[in-house]
């Protein structure tokens, strides 16, 4: 189980900065967008 933590910590990690990648780029186009931010 100690193994798994690391390895969640990872992807939790790795989908912020997809998902911080995503709002960022999105953010870069037309207002019209951003009805994805919360």
């Amino acid at each position: 189980m100690h193994k798994v933590l690391p390895l969640l910590f990872a992807l939790a990690t790795f989908f912020s900065h997809l998902v911080f990648s995503l709002l960022y780029h999105a953010d870069k186009r037309p207002k019209e967008k951003r009805f994805i931010f919360p």
